[in-house]
């Protein structure tokens, strides 16, 4: 039986202050800021964790609102796209302008905080491109009109800051230097843009939880939904369609109303 995610944990802590306290003394250096706490797909704490998702007047007033954030928002095509996909935030901030074809958004990379070196008892990270959560998350997403139209505009308006700023680059999501965003910076970028408009301050991950809650209330097969989000498991994505309402579950068994013959 798999050991309780809580007592990785707990074993990870203590030797966290294990090594440091061999690297205190001159014995070995601390091995513990490579090692990552893996978490299992299947658990029932994935199954269980509440939805959060935007409701459909605060992702009305997010998506058109732009116009009372900087003139230079650099988080609107990042917004349109972490709700029109279901991308996770590492996903969408490794996407290359050649990542988006006519068949749409390809993932293969993220994003990562990854530890380089230890800087008394600081770790020191630095932003990387990775391999992507898992083999299922290598996917391609379809773009609707809306994205395609933002694109244009997002690449009118990055070219104009690459003028101004002296930097290229070919990545879609960067700072004002050209560098890769890091997604602390982005959720307080977004938190103060939520409270200009009057939004209720929710995480990005708020936008795929959106993506996959859409997914099954337009009753997209799980499979499909599964696929467009890119889950390992299928359970994962049942979550999203567990919550059913009443009136749709309704809609549901009207809809074979006519094929009993009389």
């Amino acid at each position: 039986m798999d050991a309780p995610l809580y007592g990785i944990k707990s074993v990870n802590k203590l030797m966290k202050r294990f090594y440091k306290y061999l690297e205190k003394e001159g014995y070995s250096r601390d091995v513990t800021v490579s090692l990552v706490i893996p978490k299992r797909p299947n658990s029932m704490d994935d199954l269980e964790d509440e939805i959060v998702v935007w409701e459909d007047e605060e992702i009305e007033t997010i998506l058109n609102n732009f116009d009372k954030a900087d003139p230079r928002f650099r988080l609107r095509f990042l917004i349109v796209l972490g709700y029109s996909t279901g991308c996770r935030i590492s996903e969408l901030l490794a996407l290359k302008y050649s990542d988006i074809t006519d068949d749409g958004i390809r993932i293969y990379k993220q994003v990562i905080n990854r530890p380089t070196f230890q800087r008394g008892n600081k770790t020191i990270y630095t932003l990387d491109l990775d391999p992507p959560k898992s083999k299922s998350s290598y996917r391609t997403i379809p773009v609707n009109a809306d994205v395609k139209r933002e694109l244009k505009r997002h690449i009118k308006w990055h070219q104009d800051d690459m003028d101004e700023n002296g930097y290229e680059t070919e990545f879609i999501f960067t700072t004002d230097t050209g560098g890769l965003c890091d997604s602390r910076n982005v959720a307080r970028g977004c938190d103060r843009y939520y409270e200009r408009i009057g939004v209720e301050h929710k995480g990005f991950h708020t936008y795929r939880h959106t993506f996959g809650t859409n997914l099954c209330h337009n009753g997209i097969p799980i499979q499909t939904a599964s696929a467009l989000l890119g889950h390992e498991n299928i359970s994962v994505t049942a979550k999203y369609y567990v919550n059913v309402g009443s009136d749709q579950k309704q809609q549901a068994v009207d809809s074979l109303v006519g094929i009993l013959k009389s």
